[in-house]
């Protein structure tokens, strides 16, 4: 008798304490769960929505290459169809002779189902539950934009690679270009969608098996596995919400974690997963470089205005050619001519000192000028493209290296657009009267460049200005860092 008391009361001290072990354990799990779900609808859901926005985009100008060049046809029922809910286009298999109008009308679905993903679809875990996570994952993955090959064993995405196949095997470099960045593209980005649909669901997993647990009492179910099963299943419908489905694997994941030895392992392993890493921002000093890389941005604008510009000025320096020599100059040129000299043209032009007011005359050798302007204008042409070789050298340049090369080549710009509009007068009224009318003018071009000039050197002042306020406030002992992220 007393041993059979003993025996009762150590299996109560057990039960007891395993439905202690389990409402700590499900209390571990519900804060996981809490701050778990906080970051995914406050982080991984709105870069969700936005890697659908930017997927759509990418597939509609796929499309249109496709629809252009009349590989695939106009849907005639494309608004017709009403959506509800997420829902992919068929993968049944379809004829030779219908493969066009078949593709063309599940694209266009396909189409349709995005449109409804990014204007109706509500990005967040109350809405986002497993059955529809299940459906925008078979969307996502209706097409194998990774592997668009005619010997995929999928049917549209077999047909499609054929459909592709016509543009890059064609004579359309530009098409074929486009439609390869696309397919890239949406690979790229259906990697990363379908990485955050798994951290939804996850989450959602792991709820719905807390759920189980508050209304299914599961630490009280006597029997084998297979009889504990049944029991939950008999009475889902009864202690769970309406709608909740029976989900067995997820079922039979709970019963795992409470009947097998590792049970607890398996436990751990939900929390590991569930954990929100804290990130310890670091602190960094205050980057003013892209100020100054935006001056020297804005500063290139002016490299294709002084190119057209002294492409001006070299055209009626031509038309001055046409000019009679006098017997000077048609000496002088002989003399050049035998000696096997350099011919310099130099002109004596008349320009205003912008320091006095004052007319001044000053010499200018035509071709050297010529010469040192359009190698000032490539290189900052150059400027305006990130990938070139002057760029990447003045971006990986320090910041004092920046200021001198844009000093130095601002001074060279302003001495040269100082000689445009005085070479342009004098010009006017060297040619011949019979081609005067087809000296070109370069005002816009200079107006355009000095422009240029201010702007930059506005945006240079500005970095100056944040560089020593910086300093002032180091003196000051003000901590002048930002924290990452």
């Amino acid at each position: 008798m007393y041993i059979d008391n003993l025996a009762s009361l150590m299996i109560l001290n057990d039960n007891q304490r395993s439905m202690e072990d389990a409402d700590t354990y499900s209390a571990k799990l519900d804060a996981a769960l809490a701050e778990y779900g906080e970051q995914v609808n406050t982080k991984d859901m709105p870069v969700l929505k936005d890697q659908f926005s930017l997927f759509t985009t990418v597939f509609e100008g796929f499309i249109n290459i496709l629809m252009k060049k009349g590989l695939i046809t106009e849907d005639p029922y494309k608004y017709e169809e009403k959506i509800s809910e997420v829902e992919p286009p068929s993968k049944q298999p379809v004829i030779e002779s219908e493969k066009t109008s078949i593709i063309s009308q599940r694209l266009s679905q396909f189409e349709r189902q995005l449109d409804f993903l990014n204007h109706f679809f509500q990005f967040n875990t109350a809405y986002m539950t497993l059955p529809r996570i299940k459906k925008i994952t078979a969307l996502v993955k209706w097409i194998d934009w990774n592997n668009l090959s005619q010997a995929s064993t999928e049917v549209n995405t077999q047909i499609l690679a054929g459909i592709v196949e016509k543009i890059t095997l064609g004579a359309d470099p530009m098409s074929t270009s486009l439609i390869t960045d696309s397919v890239k593209k949406m690979g790229e980005i259906t990697k990363h969608i379908l990485y955050l649909l798994r951290k939804v669901s996850i989450y959602q997993r792991e709820k719905y098996k807390l759920d189980i647990r508050k209304n299914m009492n599961i630490e009280e179910l006597q029997g084998s596995k297979t009889e504990k099963l049944e029991k939950i299943r008999v009475s889902f419908r009864q202690k769970m919400n309406q709608g909740t489905p029976f989900i067995k694997s997820l079922v039979l994941e709970i019963l795992n974690e409470e009947t097998f030895p590792d049970g607890e392992d398996l436990k751990a392993e939900v929390l590991k997963k569930l954990e929100v890493k804290k990130v310890v921002k670091k602190k960094k000093e205050i980057n003013l470089k892209p100020d100054l890389l935006e001056a020297v941005r804005i500063f290139s604008s002016a490299g294709l205005a002084l190119h057209d510009a002294l492409i001006k000025i070299k055209n009626n320096n031509l038309l001055l050619g046409t000019k009679k020599l006098s017997f000077t100059e048609k000496f002088r040129l002989w003399i050049m001519n035998i000696s096997g000299g350099k011919k310099n043209t130099v002109y004596d032009i008349d320009f205003l000192d912008a320091a006095t007011g004052a007319k001044r005359r000053m010499k200018v050798d035509i071709n050297s000028f010529l010469e040192e302007g359009f190698r000032e204008a490539k290189i900052i042409s150059a400027l305006a493209n990130k990938m070139s070789n002057i760029y990447k050298k003045i971006e990986a340049s320090p910041e004092e290296k920046i200021l001198t090369f844009l000093d130095t080549h601002a001074s060279a710009v302003k001495k040269i657009i100082d000689k445009l509009d005085p070479l342009n007068t004098y010009f006017k009224s060297e040619v011949p009267r019979n081609v005067r009318n087809s000296v070109k003018g370069v005002k816009l071009e200079v107006t355009t460049i000095r422009n240029a000039l201010i702007k930059a050197n506005k945006k240079k002042m500005e970095y100056v200005a944040k560089v020593e306020e910086l300093e002032q406030m180091k003196k000051l002992g003000i901590d002048t860092t930002l924290e990452e992220g």
